[in-house]
């Protein structure tokens, strides 16, 4: 900036100088030189009283008497002579000698200033030149910051539209999870209504189960009384046992009642043969849904004590043996396991070892499930 400005005072000043130079020419070299020539001039000699004290009034001033001329001799012009004649052409030799020198000045002053003017001219020039350059560049400049901006704008309404993307996205995987967590929870609860459904549809089934049971108890023990009190009232060998049992509505004498055990009462000690067990867990081991989920199921074991009727209904099932450590888990694989039992009364049992099978135990575990 500071060499522009420099450039343009220099330029100022030389355009000046040329305009001055055009309008009022060069004076100084042109004009001739005058010569002083003496001249003799008339004074007046007047005494100071006459200016200082002035008449009194009423008196005229005596008229000033005139100056007269002093009277001049006509000069006599003498014919010059041969030397003042050569004295004379050597100096209008020398002032033409002059004169030219003085034009070759100029010409040469005017040859420097027209070089002057053409270098001022080539410098406006190049100045105009740069400027024009400067002007270019700086529109560039603008137009390249202009599309930085453009591109920058774009770059972040390019990141704008991402992350609203990425948000809705976001929001959309969001609510898909939401919904899924919605059907899972309407599924569990589906499922656990199923569940206490099938639950209470199962006790109903053991309920009546166990009524029929007692039912048949109550009629056994009923018909049993009977009994007891027509043996009690045949007091002779004549009476015909069976004619008096077909009147009770029962062609055959049917033995009392016994609790599990021998067909005398006792209980049996021999237990249940390990064929005839797993024939009876295969048998059960399809009603049996093993929950899920459960940790270390297969290192499970679940013992039940099971009784039943000759022809293998189930009548009761209980744990037998519950472990100290039993937890959540266990207890549903045990209730889990007592179900199945129920619901696959009843049990394929060996009709020559009903007695056995009354009342035994037996184990169940996931392993063996498979």
């Amino acid at each position: 900036m500071t060499m522009r400005r420099s450039s343009y005072i220099f330029s100022g000043i030389l355009h000046s100088t040329i305009a001055l130079v055009t309008i009022f020419g060069l004076p100084v070299f042109f004009k001739d030189k005058q010569e002083v020539t003496e001249t003799a001039m008339m004074v007046d000699v007047i005494a100071m009283s006459d200016v200082s004290s002035p008449p009194p009034p009423g008196v005229e001033k005596p008229p000033e008497p005139k100056p007269v001329p002093p009277k001049t001799e006509p000069q006599k012009v003498e014919p010059p002579t041969d030397a003042q004649r050569v004295v004379d052409d050597q100096q209008k030799i020398v002032e033409d000698q002059k004169k030219i020198e003085e034009q070759k000045k100029v010409e040469a002053e005017q040859r420097k200033i027209e070089d002057e003017r053409k270098k001022v001219v080539a410098e406006q020039k190049r100045i105009e030149d740069e400027q024009k350059k400067a002007a270019a560049e700086q529109r560039a400049e603008q137009k390249r910051v202009e599309d930085e901006q453009k591109r920058a704008s774009a770059e972040q309404q390019r990141i704008a539209d991402e992350k609203a993307e990425q948000l809705r996205i976001a929001e959309e995987k969001a609510a898909e999870q939401k919904k899924i967590e919605e059907q899972k929870k309407i599924a569990a609860e589906q499922k656990r209504i199923e569940d206490e459904r099938k639950k209470i549809e199962e006790q109903k089934r053991i309920a009546a189960e166990q009524k029929k049971v007692e039912d048949e108890r109550k009629k056994a023990a009923e018909e049993k009384k009977k009994r007891d009190a027509l043996f009690a009232s045949l007091n002779t060998p004549k009476v015909d046992t069976a004619r008096a049992l077909a009147s009770l509505g029962d062609p055959q004498p049917t033995p009392p009642a016994q609790p599990a055990g021998s067909p005398t009462g006792r209980p049996t000690d021999r237990p249940a043969s390990a064929t005839d067990l797993d024939r009876i867990r295969t048998h059960v081991i399809p009603y049996w849904q093993i929950p899920a989920g459960a940790q270390d199921a297969d290192k499970m074991v679940v013992k039940l004590r099971i009784s039943l009727q000759e022809d293998g209904s189930v009548t009761g099932v209980q744990i037998e043996g519950k472990p100290s450590d039993a937890n959540v888990a266990w207890t549903a694989m045990a209730d889990s396991a007592m179900r199945a039992v129920r619901l696959a009364s009843p049990l394929p049992i060996p009709r020559d070892k009903a007695d056995q099978f009354r009342s035994f135990t037996i184990t169940f575990s996931p392993k063996n499930a498979h």
